[in-house]
């Protein structure tokens, strides 16, 4: 049901302007899809989906183009740069995509990270020690 819903997600924001949540959660309502409102967001957040700028200057949702042939579920070709700062592992993405990013990486719970922080284009992963941080940003790298 959930890969389901989410394609019926990235048609929507496909097909049409869909400015809020709630909008979204009707038009999956109206196409078969009982849906809650903490389902849309995790699927929003899951899907990567963004807000743009749409045909009449209102901000709506809009979905990255994936590769679908990654395992990273195409946030491969989203990511801008990746360093480490210290203990810190530094993850650059493009704007509206670093939550996706973060909540993948907490799922891999990576050996040695201690938190992850998104923000809008920015993630922090905080890493026990130095050393570690090297092999972390090894392991992100290779994964995606």
């Amino acid at each position: 049901m959930k890969k389901s819903r989410q394609s019926e997600i990235l048609s929507l924001v496909r097909a049409s302007e869909i400015e809020t949540q709630e909008e979204l959660s009707e038009k999956l309502k109206e196409n078969g899809y009982p849906v809650t409102q903490a389902t849309v967001s995790r699927d929003i957040r899951e899907l990567g989906l963004r807000k743009v700028p749409g045909k009449q200057g209102r901000m709506v949702y809009s979905a990255a183009e994936r590769n679908t042939g990654t395992e990273g579920n195409g946030i491969l070709h989203e990511i801008r740069s990746m360093d480490t700062a210290g203990n810190l592992v530094v993850l650059k993405t493009a704007p509206g995509l670093a939550m996706a990013l973060g909540a993948k990486l907490d799922a891999m719970k990576l050996t040695g990270v201690v938190g992850c922080i998104a923000g809008d284009d920015t993630v922090f992963l905080a890493v026990k020690n130095r050393e570690n941080a090297e092999r972390v940003l090894e392991s992100v790298r290779a994964f995606f």
